[in-house]
């Protein structure tokens, strides 16, 4: 299926990730934050995950969480998961204005006095000049085609003496990058604030490129 999107600016989607992010949850009541990370995600390889782990570990010590590798010294478990689809070509119809002269901005004129030779008389010779306006005449439609993938992260706490829900995190993006381990930095880094505490809706992130957090997780 092709869509067709209409859009004005695109410079600004290259320059920064725009993350989704949707939360539930509050860890306010959790007194010691240690925590263990685990992964739901069979196709992850090991390699992968203490990758993607050392991101999560990283973000949830900015929000007081210590993890650990013995479940049994820990009252919180955190499971976690990633993907990202296949790519998807799109085409895309970017309107852009054309350029032209629109009018007259100013009218000018000037003068020479000078004496005719041949008849001795004083004459006065103008000229008058005009400055043209410039301006947008139209628009038109320059055609595009671009591939996208959807990236996701899926978050879920538990107390580990009773097994109930403590917090849950769904962190999506979509963009024209194929690689899900530098997105996952990016896309963390978004939505940290979200991480322990609900949302109360959708919000909306952008995280720039050069953010220098997401920058030291890739490290």
């Amino acid at each position: 299926m092709k869509w067709i999107l209409f859009i004005f600016l695109l410079g600004c989607s290259s320059a920064k990730y725009t993350i989704g992010v949707d939360s539930y949850g509050n860890d306010e009541r959790i007194e010691r934050k240690t925590c263990v990370i685990y992964t739901t995600d069979s196709s992850i390889s090991s390699l992968q995950f203490q990758e993607y782990k050392r991101y999560l570990t990283l973000v949830l010590w900015d929000k007081g969480y210590r993890v650990v590798d013995n479940p049994d010294s820990s009252n919180v478990s955190i499971f976690f998961d990633c993907g990202i689809s296949d790519p998807a070509r799109h085409e895309m119809v970017r309107s852009l204005p054309t350029w032209g002269v629109t009018g007259t901005r100013q009218v000018s004129t000037s003068g020479t006095i000078y004496v005719n030779p041949y008849s001795g008389n004083v004459e006065y010779n103008q000229e008058q000049y005009n400055t043209p306006s410039y301006g947008v005449i139209g628009y038109r439609d320059v055609h595009q085609s671009t591939t996208l993938y959807r990236r996701f992260i899926n978050l879920v706490a538990f107390n580990t003496s009773d097994h109930s829900r403590i917090w849950q995190v769904a962190i999506s993006s979509t963009g024209s990058s194929g690689d899900l381990r530098k997105t996952v930095a990016y896309m963390l880094v978004g939505a940290k604030d979200y991480i322990g505490n609900s949302s109360g809706e959708i919000k909306k992130v952008h995280v720039n490129i050069n953010n220098e957090q997401a920058k030291s997780l890739l490290k």
